[in-house]
């Protein structure tokens, strides 16, 4: 069940994270001013970071399950203290982007230490393999949606909705290989 759990929770958190980041030009468009245009480059990385995020709850299960809850805590003021410095570092270069960086790769950083720990206190079936393709397919079409210069609204939605089509049958493909 818990290794159902992360494969259930990518598949949805990096669909839900890959529309944002495809579609968040269009979204802004709808939703708010012109102000607010410049978002459209950090939605997909604040997405992804919020699927991070969540996975550290995953991460923490088996961690939990044994009644070995200090990692937990050290790992988030770590993730804390990562974020500050490369906020330090990143925020005067790069500003908002680096600030989505920043924020990105600290929340990366906790599911990644905690799965760690877990698994040798506690070991749970994961299929990380899958996991990982899945997270390396959004990524590449998080860019390809970047890089995309539509000529207009309606055919850009056209061709990131393709995009974004060919993240389903991915997803559905490595989930009956794990049933």
């Amino acid at each position: 069940v818990y290794a159902q759990t992360l494969t259930f929770y990518m598949v949805f958190g990096l669909l839900a994270s890959t529309a944002l980041s495809l579609f968040a030009r269009e979204i802004l468009l709808l939703l708010a001013t012109e102000r607010y245009m410049g978002a459209n480059p950090v939605i997909g990385i604040l997405a992804m970071s919020a699927v991070f995020n969540g996975l550290t709850y995953i991460a923490a299960t088996g961690a939990t399950l044994a009644k070995k809850t200090w990692p937990i805590g050290a790992t988030i003021i770590l993730a804390a203290i990562i974020n500050i410095i490369l906020n330090v570092m990143l925020v005067p270069r790069y500003g908002k982007m680096g600030a989505a960086v920043s924020t990105l790769l600290s929340q990366a950083f906790m599911p990644i230490c905690l799965f760690a720990w877990s698994q040798r206190i506690y070991p749970i079936a994961y299929r990380f393999g899958h996991v990982i393709v899945l997270a390396v397919g959004s990524l590449f079409l998080m860019g390809l949606g970047a890089n995309m210069q539509p000529s207009n609204l309606w055919l850009g939605i056209l061709e990131k909705s393709a995009l974004l089509l060919a993240f389903i049958p991915a997803a559905a493909f490595l989930r009956l290989r794990i049933s």
